[in-house]
């Protein structure tokens, strides 16, 4: 019967001796779930049986938790999942593909459930949510019918409230992105953020000079 009591030193994870993903550290046989939590192992194998027997130390001296947190927090590292080989001290952005960094090993569960980041996106998620739905509304009036909207409200007026409608959603909503675009190519690794922060910067720039300096371009590029 197949052993799946042994943990993945890695992530944690319940394996089978049968696993084809194995290797020998000090006379002692090692499984892991995949392949990527193997060679995070054979790179580093003392970091992760370092952190293993912080975590048996923690769960057989429970009266002592306060202060074997405190050990294990001092040692904890964050890396990149797509970019294993990227190890920092503290958490930060991955300087290769942008994607935060995640906490390696045994944190504490204070440490797991932060959530500042998704409350950071969150919140410039719903603000930018709110402004582009009488922006996005305007704009299909605009264009398809026209007629629904007031007589008064020519077609340099609307283009006018949907640039102060898209501005803030355009900088201020996407401003993490820039800011991680602008690294990739301080880093000189160009990767998606490069493209999304490029792409909606350079349309953004188009869209502003056509409505303040229409004569630039022909009449048809304007509308």
């Amino acid at each position: 019967m197949n052993n799946l009591n042994i943990k993945d030193p890695v992530c944690g994870m319940n394996v089978s001796e049968t696993s084809k993903f194995s290797t020998t550290n000090d006379k002692k046989e090692y499984y892991f779930c995949s392949k990527n939590c193997l060679d995070k192992f054979e790179r580093n194998p003392s970091q992760y049986l370092n952190e293993e027997k912080n975590h048996e130390h923690l769960e057989h001296n429970h009266l002592e938790e306060p202060h074997t947190h405190k050990i294990i927090k001092q040692n904890i590292k964050y890396t990149c999942p797509m970019h294993p080989e990227i190890i920092r001290d503290k958490p930060g952005d991955c300087p290769k593909c942008g994607m935060a960094l995640e906490p390696m090993g045994v944190i504490d569960k204070k440490e797991e459930e932060n959530t500042d980041e998704l409350d950071y996106m969150t919140k410039r998620f719903w603000i930018s949510t709110v402004l582009a739905i009488p922006l996005f509304i305007l704009a299909m009036l605009a264009d398809l019918s026209e007629n629904i909207l007031p007589s008064s409200l020519s077609m340099s007026t609307i283009q006018y409230i949907e640039f102060f409608l898209a501005t803030p959603i355009v900088l201020w909503g996407g401003w993490n992105f820039y800011v991680k675009a602008y690294y990739s190519v301080i880093n000189k690794s160009l990767n998606m953020f490069t493209l999304i922060g490029l792409g909606v910067i350079v349309a953004w720039i188009f869209s502003v000079i056509a409505l303040f300096f229409p004569t630039l371009f022909s009449y048809k590029f304007t509308r």
